[in-house]
């Protein structure tokens, strides 16, 4: 990445910034389609043309920005995300995990709370459906409308052009993944989130933040690693490779519902 001067860092609807983007080296500019959070920009990740131009931002930070869009726009947000960032860019992603959802409700039940967060607790029905406070407040932009695995993540982002990538799953039911452009060097991308494997968490992690990332099973898949939890870890809990790889027996036999 380019060391002189702020970098810069597309909040893609993801309301404060993960910790190890925000700071003098960063310069962010915010984008979103609910204007009653004075966004930089309005409108939809699915297209964000004509309001951004190509190759312009360094970082894309999207936490939670991806379950709202509908299902067939998914895909052609990614590529979006792969437009805007430079070529040696990169994305930092976060979204629930609709197969630890799906388990967890099965065990717990659809009213269950699975973790806790600034705005209350947070159950299955939550996260499949939007935030019940929220809805509540007529934020009916904050519906959950997409679902993703780990292996369709995996799967929409390298076929919208990102070169190398690394999913795990979270402590909460979600999904963290960092996918990079084709000249992103991974020493450069480290280096903000140093120090912060739960970097300005919010959510309640594990008692033992790291062992959840620690593979069980390993998937590789040939192809051309809150809310604001752990980065440095993503990037440093195994190798980085050309192609997706999966962290649980399940997701690595392929098989996705969504």
């Amino acid at each position: 990445m380019n060391k002189r001067g702020p970098r810069r860092v597309l909040n893609a609807g993801s309301g404060r910034l993960h910790g190890g983007l925000d700071g003098k080296d960063w310069t962010e500019v915010r984008f979103d389609i609910d204007p009653r959070g004075a966004p930089d920009l309005f409108g939809s990740l699915s297209d964000m043309r004509g309001l951004i131009d190509d190759g312009i931002f360094d970082v894309l930070w999207s936490s939670h920005g991806i379950e709202p869009l509908h299902a067939h726009v998914v895909a052609p947000a990614f590529r979006e995300f792969t437009r805007v960032l430079k070529a040696d860019g990169f994305a930092l992603v976060t979204c629930p995990d609709i197969g630890a959802i799906a388990r967890f409700l099965t065990r717990e039940g659809l009213e269950a709370v699975a973790c806790n967060s600034p705005t209350g607790p947070i159950r299955p029905l939550d996260m499949l459906y939007g935030h019940a406070p929220w809805m509540a407040a007529g934020r009916a932009c904050m519906t959950h409308n997409a679902g993703l695995t780990a292996e369709r993540l995996g799967r929409v982002a390298t076929e919208a052009g990102f070169a190398e990538m690394r999913v795990i799953e979270g402590s909460t039911l979600d999904l963290w993944a960092a996918l990079l452009m084709p000249r992103a060097r991974l020493v450069e991308i480290a280096a903000p989130f140093g120090g912060t494997e739960v970097a300005d968490c919010s959510w309640r992690p594990r008692s033992q933040a790291a062992k959840h990332l620690i593979p069980r099973s390993v998937s590789i898949r040939h192809s051309p690693a809150i809310v604001e939890r752990p980065s440095r870890a993503l990037l440093a809990s195994a190798r980085w490779i050309g192609g997706i790889q999966l962290l649980s027996e399940d997701l690595a036999a392929g098989a996705s519902a969504w």
